[in-house]
């Protein structure tokens, strides 16, 4: 049976080969260490990836950074959280891959994940408790419900 070294080398080299024929992900760092990675779906939905290996990996999920212009911090933390759980599915296979169809698909399927704040500050700051908003994630709409004194 490989040790985790060798199953670390074998994945380095699939991530080499498989990242690079994936739409919107270029490669930028591929070592035992780190895989570094950019996703970009356009120009407002993009993200900078970080994935590093413990040493017990892959008997231990991937560990996840995500850095990104565009995107605020606290979607990113959530986006991580979601990682983490994500990739304690995988345990005891190779991740890295699995992890960037995760993340590009994410972008994709949540296209007003980049008014989020906006959002949040509508529906705290001038909502009320009668209204209603509702982001429809397929069709990149947000439909608010405003019945201000029943009008």
């Amino acid at each position: 049976m490989a040790n985790n070294r060798e199953i670390l080398m074998s994945e380095l080299e699939q991530i080499k080969q498989k990242v690079p024929s994936i739409e919107g992900v270029t490669l930028e760092a591929c070592l035992p260490e780190i895989v570094r990675l950019h996703i970009y779906v356009d120009d407002m939905r993009q993200m900078t990836a970080v994935m590093q290996f413990l040493e017990n990996y892959p008997t231990e999920p991937v560990v996840v950074e995500l850095k990104s212009k565009t995107l605020t911090e606290k979607l990113l933390d959530g986006v991580v959280k979601v990682c983490d759980a994500e990739a304690r599915k995988y345990i005891g296979q190779k991740q890295v891959v699995l992890m960037v169809h995760f993340l590009k698909q994410f972008l994709i399927d949540n296209p007003l994940c980049i008014v989020n704040d906006e959002v949040g500050k509508v529906k705290k700051e001038l909502l009320s408790d009668e209204d209603k908003c509702k982001l429809m994630q397929s069709s990149s709409q947000i439909l608010l419900k405003i019945k201000e004194e029943e009008y």
